[in-house]
């Protein structure tokens, strides 16, 4: 077998596999704070804050930032978060009717904000269609060069 006929057949499979995607689905990276709860047996009814990242189902094109498509460009982001998030949603509506979990959706990054108990994590990660799961903690600005940040009124970060 010459090297040619070895690298068109590497070449031909990875054309199949770009052509027929692999049926094994991923499932989401979850932040090493969260890896606690995930390795416990039993987990107590503590609630957690996660903030859950999705795939997107239908990504959109790319235009012109014109003010006539914002509008455009918001209802295809609402839309894509809507679609990418469907099945999980629908997973914890049992919970949400029994106001046991609070979720916020947030359609500018294709997340979720969820208050969950701690033991629904092992729903988060059976999922699909999520790709991370993060602690949801505080987040602090680097400080400018030669600057300062503003704050505000409310801002209860030091």
């Amino acid at each position: 077998m010459n090297r040619t006929s070895i690298f068109s057949k590497i070449c031909m499979l990875a054309v199949v596999a770009g052509v027929f995607p692999m049926s094994v689905q991923a499932r989401p990276t979850f932040d090493p704070k969260l890896q606690k709860y995930l390795q416990q047996e039993s987990l107590g009814n503590e609630t957690i804050r996660v903030v859950v990242l999705f795939n997107d189902k239908s990504p959109m094109e790319r235009l012109s930032t014109s003010p006539k498509n914002r509008l455009q460009v918001q209802r295809a982001m609402i839309q894509n978060a809507m679609l990418s998030q469907k099945a999980t949603v629908e997973s914890f509506s049992q919970l949400r009717t029994e106001n046991k979990i609070k979720a916020h959706r947030l359609w500018l990054i294709n997340g979720l904000l969820l208050e969950i108990p701690a033991k629904e994590l092992k729903t988060l990660e059976k999922s699909t269609e999520a790709k991370y799961v993060a602690a949801d903690y505080p987040v602090g600005l680097i400080r400018p060069v030669g600057g300062s940040i503003v704050r505000t009124k409310g801002d209860a970060f030091t």
